[in-house]
Parts: structure tokens; C-alpha cells; sequence
């Protein structure tokens, strides 16, 4: 007797729900739609091309690949960041002491590019 209780009260409380988060959508739907019809009312000719200008994803897309390529100019006549490296050689892992072997070996090293040089061929 319990069980389809509980269920109905599952399901009026999912029914409620659904109606609620649908009538806060149908309320920005509509606040939106009255938004568009209001603007498409008064849209001119050149208010229409420069929204497609603005919204047309293939313009984005190059405006996006030409500033990456302005950047990678830039970016090449940089160096290269510098690498650190920290390592330890021969360390006992029963112990866990640096002392308790003479081979215990504590690296640290630095690295950086650099580009060639010139290169001339008389």
C-alpha cells in the first residue's frame, strides 16, 4: 500500500517541477521573441549586414586565425623559456635517507635554446 503512495507523490512532485522550470523558460522565451519581433520591425538594410557581419561565424574564425598569426611574429623573435630540472639518483626507498648510501647523487640542472647562428656559404 506504501509503495504506489510514495510513487504518486514521486511523480506530482516531478510533474510540479517540470511545470515550473517550463514556465520560467516560456517566460524569457517570450521576453526574448518580443525583443526580436520589436527589432525586426525597424531592421534596415545595412542594420541586417552589419549583424551578419558581426555574427557570421566564418568572419570570427579568420579574425581569430589572423590575431594567432600576428602572435606567433611576435612570439618568434622571443627565446624559448628556460627549463629547470630537479632529480635524484640512487636514493634508498627503504629508508628514505640521503646519507645512508655514498652513491645518493641531488641534480639540478638549468637548460636553454638557443637559435643557430647565421650560416654563410662563401
Amino acid at each position: 500500500m506504501k509503495r504506489p503512495f510514495v510513487q504518486n507523490c514521486i511523480r506530482v512532485l516531478c510533474a510540479c517541477y517540470l511545470m515550473g522550470s517550463l514556465s520560467a523558460y516560456a517566460e524569457t522565451n517570450a521576453d526574448t521573441n518580443t525583443n526580436l519581433k520589436t527589432h525586426s520591425e525597424t531592421l534596415s538594410l545595412e542594420q541586417a549586414v552589419a549583424l551578419a557581419r558581426e555574427q557570421d561565424p566564418w568572419l570570427q574564425g579568420n579574425l581569430h586565425a589572423q590575431r594567432s598569426m600576428e602572435e606567433m611574429s611576435v612570439a618568434s623573435s622571443t627565446l624559448p623559456d628556460p627549463k629547470v630540472s630537479v632529480a635524484f639518483a640512487n636514493l634508498p626507498t627503504d629508508s628514505w635517507e640521503f646519507d645512508q648510501e655514498p652513491m645518493t647523487q641531488f641534480k639540478v640542472g638549468i637548460s636553454q635554446m638557443f637559435p643557430p647562428g647565421a650560416i654563410s656559404c662563401n
